[in-house]
This record gives structure tokens, sequence and C-alpha cells, in this order.
């Protein structure tokens, strides 16, 4: 069932609620997928539905997602999706946005709204400057936090969901004015109950170490590293309440760099020879043909085999390395012995 749809760049993007798809009419058609998929920001067996989409004349696609608590409003730029604004609370209702790009407004009015309408009836709206693609501050992009502006990001996992990794150390080389900084705090693994914080950057700090499940240090001290297979940061940018008292007037904390590393477990292989004269002598095979049609029927078992050598415990594994080409097989035979490669293909 079509859930919503809305016509984009000269064609029709379609959902269901959980896959969306962009249909360009022509002959033939095109059909491209535009999921939004795991890898930017939703966690496995998270339930959220896309319930409104929205193409603006600007040529960024929009939707309204929600999960039956909350709702939130990503873009897609040609790319992949993002997210433009913070979680708010309600039951979507639709979505809008409106253009206002002459110059009676002024270019420090919003040149672009967009809305998020509730069944409650409330009505959030996200504002944009002309020409620029970052939500204004103090808007429905940003929530207020003793007189900073919170962000968080969506959940990230390096590329590699299913390997377990370390996050090091966030680099900082951003602007910021006097009396500005930025706050950085993190959560793991799809849990919101802790966030570590990690430190606040100010101008004098390059970057901060993580360590475990605690507060992050400064740079010139010992890296732990904060084991994670998902990560998450909330950043709250405080403005110059000291100065000239603007306390909108935050800092740019970009670039950040995030160091960490992936790494699978270990997975142990064993290359070992079987000596075909001694195999046939006790009786074992018949000949070479047979013990090599013994090899390909277990280099060909889908499931995982039993395999135990000298002081190895028993274990399952899978065959890597055997020979397989005609050249392999007559070599094989001339000397005797047959070279095989075994893995265990997972980390127990």
């Amino acid at each position: 069932d079509i859930r919503a749809a809305c016509v984009w760049q000269d064609g029709l993007v379609l959902t269901d609620g959980l896959h969306i798809i962009h249909y360009v009419p022509g002959d033939p058609g095109v059909v491209r997928p535009i999921d939004i998929v795991r890898d930017q920001g939703f966690l496995d067996g998270e339930t959220w539905y896309v319930d409104a989409l929205w193409g603006d004349i600007g040529g960024h696609l929009y939707a309204q997602i929600h999960d039956g608590t909350y709702m939130w409003v990503w873009e897609y730029r040609g790319a992949t999706w993002h997210p433009i604004g913070k979680e708010q609370t309600g039951v979507p209702a639709g979505l809008l946005i409106t253009d206002k790009s002459h110059s009676t407004w002024g270019l420090g009015a919003p040149q672009k709204r967009i809305w998020q309408f509730s069944l409650t009836p409330t009505a959030f709206s996200i504002d944009f400057n002309a020409g620029s693609d970052n939500p204004m501050v103090g808007t429905g992009a940003f929530e207020n936090d003793s007189g900073g502006y919170k962000l968080e990001t969506p959940w990230l996992d390096g590329g590699f969901r299913e390997v377990v990794g370390a996050a090091f150390q966030l680099w900082c080389s951003g602007q910021f004015d006097a009396n500005t900084s930025c706050k950085v705090e993190y959560a793991v693994d799809g849990s919101i109950a802790n966030w570590y914080t990690l430190g606040t950057f100010t101008g004098a700090q390059t970057h901060f170490n993580f360590n475990n499940d605690a507060t992050g240090s400064v740079a010139g001290t010992v890296v732990e590293g904060q084991e994670f297979t998902t990560i998450k940061f909330r950043f709250t940018l405080y403005g110059d309440t000291e100065g000239n008292g603007d306390t909108s007037h935050t800092p740019q904390p970009l670039p950040l760099i995030l160091v960490f590393r992936k790494k699978p477990g270990l997975r142990e292989s064993y290359l070992f020879n079987i000596d075909v004269s001694r195999n046939i002598d006790e009786e074992v095979v018949a000949n070479f043909e047979v013990l090599m049609a013994q090899l390909r029927a277990v280099w060909n078992t889908k499931r995982l085999v039993t395999f135990s050598y000298a002081d190895v415990t028993e274990t399952r594994v899978d065959v890597v390395s055997m020979p397989t080409s005609e050249q392999e097989i007559i070599s094989t035979r001339r000397r005797g012995r047959i070279a095989v490669q075994v893995m265990v293909p997972v980390a127990w």
C-alpha cells in the first residue's frame, strides 16, 4: 500500500512506510530505490515509518518519520538521507514546506520554512536562510539547553554495523570566538540511558581522548578508547554570555574528526598436508581420486564441518584452500601430498 507520495525532480516519489522509490516516467521508465537505510542512523529492530514526503523547488526531498511517540524530518540531497531537525513529540499529521525568496523578508529572515504537523494539533517549524542548506539557530532544528543549543547525531556504525570496534579520539579545529564553547557527549550501542561527557571544546583543545564508559581526557593523556558497535554524539553549542551577551552567537566546531577502528574477532586458520600414500596404505581411501572426491564434498558443504588437529580442540571450520585447478591437482598427485587450509569463519 502507498502511504505517501510527492512529485520530485520530474518524477514521482512513493513510500509504503518502510521503502522509498523514485519513479521517473519514460520509455522505459526508471525506478530507483532511495530507502532510508540503517547505516544512516536507525538501529536494527527500531520501529519507524515514513508518513509524509515533500519535494521542494530547491531540489531537496524531505520525509516525515515517526515511531509512534516521536517524529523527525529527514532530508535527501540525491546521495544520502540525514536528519535536519530535533525529534518532536507527537503523531504526524502532515509535512509542508513554504518558500519566501523575495527581498521583503530581508536576509535575516527565514527564506524557507519546513512545517511538521501533529494530531495534537501542534505545528513545529524549521527555518532556513536564503542560499543556505543549514537550519537557522533557534528554530526547530535545535533544542535550547540552559543557554546552549543541543543537537544529536544519528547512530553511527563506522560502515560496519556487525563489527565491534573502539573510538579513540575526537579532533576539532573549528572557529571559536571568545567565551564560546562546544560540549561533546556520546552514547553507545543503542542505549541513551547513559550519556558520557567527552569534553568541552573552547578553541584551546585540539582533541579529546575516549575512556571506556567514562569521562574523556584531554590531549597528551594515555588513550584507552571506547568500545562500541554503534555510537551517537550530542553537541551543545554555547554562545558568548560574557562578552556581547549574544547567546545565539555560537562557535563553529567544524571539522570534527572521529578516530576509530572496527576490529573483527580473531579467526584462526590451519594449514596442513594430507599424505596420500599413507591414507592409501592404511586403507582410509582406495586411491588419490577417492581422496579428492571426499575433499570436494567437504568444500561444497554449506555448513561448517568438524575439525580436530594435533592438540587443537575439536571445532567447526570452513575449507578455504585446496587444489582446484588441473595443474594443481597434477602437481599434488606427483608430490603425494595435498595442501589444505581451513578457517574458523566466526569468532566464538
